[in-house]
């Protein structure tokens, strides 16, 4: 079963310094790394999600592109506006989460995407449909790319997914693999999971409660 977890992060702000003290050395250097404290919260966010479902990152070891890696799972995080998610799984796994806003998508996708991708977009005249639709496209274009292990050195337009059918298909000649996809929409964002092979996804996104003080 693949697992995927949420927390919404401006609510850690008054326990920051606590749960940052539970955190591995390496997440508090990745926390301090950052100028901004919507930006520090994000990743506190996310290491607290690793930490509980996952285990301590500082014995995990670093794989492709610099994916972390532990004993038995594969797991893949994410972050936008002011959420951040862990996805669980026993096999390959890549998740992304956007906020929706506004945008300019066609542009964006005319640098960015498959031709086909740019087609459905295109061809939608809604405009809140057509940015509902880009950040779809996104979403699943980038959990794909994470869950290949590739990141972003994987291209943009060097591959298409198409979610508008009866099931989520890509269209890629990188691998000979199976992949799978999940989508959920909690409030203004928009998520998308992907895992190698066929597995089963959780029906629900599970909402970590914000830890308290003790």
């Amino acid at each position: 079963m693949v697992k995927t977890y949420l927390i919404f992060c401006d609510g850690l702000k008054e326990s920051f310094e606590r749960i940052y003290n539970e955190m591995p050395e390496s997440r508090r250097k990745k926390i301090d790394s950052f100028r901004f404290e919507p930006d520090r919260l994000l990743s506190l966010g996310a290491g607290h999600l690793i930490k509980k479902y996952v285990g301590n990152e500082d014995e995990m070891t670093v794989g492709k592109n610099g994916k972390l890696c532990a004993d038995g799972v594969h797991f893949n995080v994410s972050h936008s506006g002011n959420a951040a998610i862990l996805s669980v799984c026993e096999s390959e796994v890549g998740c992304d989460i956007e906020m929706i806003k506004d945008n300019n998508s066609m542009r964006i996708a005319d640098r960015f995407f498959f031709d086909d991708e740019y087609r459905l977009l295109e061809n939608e005249t809604d405009e809140k449909k057509r940015r509902e639709l880009f950040f779809r496209l996104w979403t699943l274009k980038e959990s794909f790319m994470k869950a290949t292990g590739e990141g972003f050195t994987l291209a943009l337009d060097s591959f298409s997914v198409n979610p508008t059918g009866g099931s989520i298909t890509v269209k890629q000649s990188y691998s000979d693999r199976e992949y799978c996809f999940k989508e959920y929409k909690i409030k203004n964002y928009r998520l998308a999971v992907c895992t190698e092979g066929d597995n089963d996804f959780a029906d629900e996104i599970e909402i970590e409660k914000v830890p308290t003080e003790r």
